[in-house]
C-alpha cells in the first residue's frame, strides 16, 4: 500500500493580509493629499497662463493703437458695457475673447485673448485707455493673479479654493495699481 500524500496548505495568513492592507492605507494617506495639491496647481497654472496672454495681447494692441483694448466689453459680456465686468470662462470649454476699442460697438479682430475653462478674469482700463489692470483666478484654484500695464511682472496672492470673486483695481496711468496684498511672481 502506498502512503497517502498530504497537500500542504497554501495561502496567506490573516497577519500577512493585515500588514498589506496597512501598507496600502499608509500609501493612500500620503498620495491623496498630494494629488489634490497637484490639481490645484494645474488650475492655478491655467489662470496664470490666461492673464499672461492678456498682458501680452494688451501690450501688442497698445503698440499698434496707442490705446489698450477694453477687454471688459468682450463678447462674453455685453457690447458697450462699462469697464470692470467679469469675463468668465465657460464651464464646458475654453473660449476666445475679442477686445473692443474704446467707444466701439464691434470687437477688433486684431486682439483676441484665450480664456480657459472655469477661469474668471476682470480687466479695467482708465478713461483714456492708456493704462489697464486685470485680475484672474480659476474657480478651483487657490491663487489670484494680477497684472498692470505700468509693471512688467505678474503679481499673485493666496486665496481659497472655490471662491471666484475677483476685482481688478481701478487703473491709473503711470501708477502700479496692484493692491499691497499681492506679491511679485
Amino acid at each position: 500500500m502506498k502512503p497517502t500524500k498530504t497537500l500542504k496548505e497554501a495561502g496567506f495568513t490573516l497577519i500577512e493580509l493585515l500588514i498589506v492592507i496597512a501598507i496600502i492605507g499608509i500609501l493612500a494617506a500620503i498620495a491623496i493629499p498630494q494629488f489634490a495639491q497637484y490639481r490645484t496647481r494645474a488650475y492655478d497654472s491655467a489662470a496664470l497662463s490666461d492673464i499672461r496672454n492678456l498682458q501680452q495681447s494688451e501690450a501688442a494692441y497698445f503698440s499698434d493703437n496707442q490705446a489698450y483694448g477694453v477687454t471688459t466689453n468682450a463678447t462674453l459680456t455685453t457690447a458697450g458695457a462699462t469697464t470692470g465686468k467679469v469675463l468668465a470662462g465657460p464651464a464646458t470649454s475654453s473660449t476666445v475673447i475679442q477686445a473692443y476699442p474704446s467707444g466701439a460697438t464691434a470687437p477688433d479682430a486684431n486682439m483676441t485673448i484665450g480664456l480657459s475653462k472655469n477661469v474668471y478674469m476682470q480687466a479695467n482700463t482708465d478713461s483714456g485707455a492708456t493704462s489697464f489692470t486685470a485680475e484672474a483666478k480659476h474657480k478651483q484654484g487657490d491663487k489670484y493673479y494680477a497684472v498692470d500695464s505700468d509693471a512688467t511682472g505678474v503679481y499673485w496672492r493666496k486665496g481659497t479654493v472655490g471662491n471666484s470673486t475677483i476685482a481688478a483695481p481701478t487703473s491709473t496711468a503711470g501708477t502700479i495699481d496692484i493692491p499691497s496684498t499681492f506679491k511679485s511672481l
